[in-house]
């Protein structure tokens, strides 16, 4: 019978309970049952908690029904035996909010054996279905992954299957000797909430040399990305072999050792509202978007994108890889859409004239051109989305201040160093705090970045700033302002470079043009001395516990 109020069934109470192993408890049904568990609370009453049982032979194991959630089942046992019941349905059915499961053995008994009888003959193992969801199934700590064994007919929906259940965070289970669809299936039918909201699987490719396993792929920003070992057919998850996050752009790359030869790998990706994708498996290989062109208005600008064909072996096929480009479409000020041009090959070119002053961005929508066959059902590949920022400028009339050579893009990031000295300070002042410095975006709504102060050691009288900003996508222009709150500051070698480079300046003497510093990569300078006659005679080096000497020649001439 339904069970109306919150329970804790826990078997760990049983005396003798081991921690691994098989469980103290059984509760084994019949055909004749329809569940072994229906916990179906009204409102107000507490949430249950079921673990450390072993849950037996019905057509549902467990039913958990809304409107209360919160319900914890965690360490269980779940199977159904073939001699027993003859038309199961879902092992476990979740309809409420809030849910945990974690540690259960699903599919099969204590001993993991893949040889076993125990199967779901329709239906899946586990299925959510309540919109709201919050639903945790597994984890990356110990004791927390599930293992789900031996789902195994044509007309199982998956391992894990949801309908309309958001945020299902999906991780760190162990999926195998399964068939049917996919392991983790997410049924997007519907409007009102699609599970996990169609979470877009993510796109890789990758290498085994030596035992390293390097994968590069594509996602979307900040997206969690969990690796497995999977089998021949990319359809398990055997193993978790390690995990990487998604930068701001989407990108994700990963170094893994002790990889044997020829494995195969699958990948999910959360994001950071606990939406977890359907499993991965390698369709295409992750590519290169290129804009170029004079990119002011009245030129042309040229969009390219190139695959990099390294994937040739992808499931179900030996065919060389072929990009199809199915979209590709600025956006920004305003909508220009290429349309639907199709494109099958390793590298698409296009180009557009006339572009209005904004910044865009430019999106390729791609897929493997040959479909994927079993164990996918003919789905296919999954598109794949590459985008990247556009800028038109107003490029007439020129600036009358601009630097021609320096020419940063929205986006860049940026290091602007320069030393700084406040006039007439106290010899006991320890930091400088009146320079003020800030970058501002002339022509944009962006706000300014900074303001930045000096920091570190103060060596003779001077102390250095140094400080990262990032360009704002609408930025057409960029200007550095130098400010004391009160009094008179000194600014000296000020500098601005990308991140992803370095930079060396050099001081020469105006009227013997002999070198008398050299400014390394941190702005730090190599101070060099000479006698009157022009030998270097000292070598000085800044470094942040003061100014010392690394080198000094001492020499004299014999007089007649």
């Amino acid at each position: 019978p339904p069970l109306f109020q919150g329970i804790v069934m826990d078997g760990n109470t049983q005396p003798g309970t081991l921690t691994n192993g098989d469980k103290k408890i059984h509760i084994i049904g019949s055909n004749t049952l329809q569940f072994i568990l229906l916990i179906w609370p009204l409102a107000g009453a507490n949430q249950s908690t079921i673990r450390n049982l072993t849950l037996a032979n019905a057509p549902i194991i467990a039913l958990f029904v809304a409107p209360n959630g919160g319900h914890i089942f965690n360490d269980n046992i779940v199977y159904n035996n073939n001699t027993v019941i003859t038309a199961p349905f879902s092992l476990i059915e979740f309809q409420c909010p809030n849910t945990t499961i974690k540690g259960n053995i699903i599919g099969t008994d204590h001993t993991f054996s893949t040889n076993s009888i125990f199967y779901s003959n329709s239906g899946c193992a586990i299925n959510t279905n309540f919109c709201g969801g919050n639903t945790t199934i597994g984890g990356l700590l110990p004791g927390e992954k599930n293992y789900f064994y031996n789902v195994r007919a044509p007309s199982a929906a998956g391992a894990f299957a949801s309908s309309t259940n958001t945020k299902n965070k999906i991780s760190g289970n162990i999926f195998i000797n399964n068939a049917g669809n996919e392991n983790i299936q997410l049924h997007n039918s519907g409007t009102l909430c699609p599970a996990n909201y169609a979470k877009d699987i993510p796109s890789y490719y990758y290498n085994i040399t030596g035992g390293i396993l390097t994968m590069q792929g594509t996602s979307l920003p900040n997206d969690f990305i969990e690796i497995y070992k999977s089998d021949p057919l990319w359809n398990d998850a055997i193993s978790l072999l390690g995990t990487t996050t998604a930068d701001a752009s989407g990108h994700f790359t990963s170094i893994i050792s002790g990889v044997a030869a020829n494995e195969k790998v699958i990948i999910t990706a959360t994001d950071p509202q606990n939406y977890t994708s359907d499993f991965s498996w390698p369709c295409a290989s992750e590519g290169f978007l290129q804009v170029s062109g004079a990119q002011c208005p009245g030129n042309t600008t040229t969009i390219s994108y190139s695959a990099t064909p390294t994937l040739t072996n992808f499931p179900g096929t030996t065919n060389p890889l072929n990009i199809q480009v199915i979209d590709s479409l600025y956006y920004g000020p305003s909508l220009l859409a290429f349309g639907a041009t199709i494109n099958t090959g390793q590298y698409y070119s296009t180009s557009q004239t006339n572009l209005p002053v904004g910044s865009y961005f430019v999106t390729f929508t791609f897929k493997q051109a040959t479909p994927i066959g079993e164990p996918y059902f003919g789905i296919g590949c999954p598109n794949i989305r590459i985008t990247e920022p556009l800028v038109i400028r107003d490029c007439a009339p020129p600036c009358s201040d601009c630097i021609g050579s320096f020419n940063p893009k929205p986006g860049d990031t940026l290091i602007v160093s320069t030393w700084v000295k406040e006039e007439n300070a106290q010899a006991t002042k320890v930091n400088y705090n009146l320079p003020k410095l800030s970058v501002e975006y002339p022509g944009s709504s962006a706000a300014a970045s900074g303001p930045f102060f000096a920091k570190g050691q103060i060596i003779d009288n001077w102390q250095r700033l140094e400080e990262q900003f990032i360009v704002p996508t609408t930025a057409v222009n960029l200007r550095i302002k130098l400010e004391c709150i009160s009094g008179n500051c000194l600014y000296d070698d000020i500098r601005v470079f990308p991140k992803n480079g370095s930079m060396k300046s050099y001081v020469y003497d105006p009227k013997t043009m002999r070198l008398v510093a050299e400014l390394d990569e941190r702005n730090y300078a190599t101070i060099y001395e000479y006698d009157e006659e022009g030998k270097l005679t000292r070598i000085k080096k800044e470094t942040e516990r003061g100014i010392m000497t690394i080198q000094e020649n001492k020499s004299s001439s014999s007089k007649k």
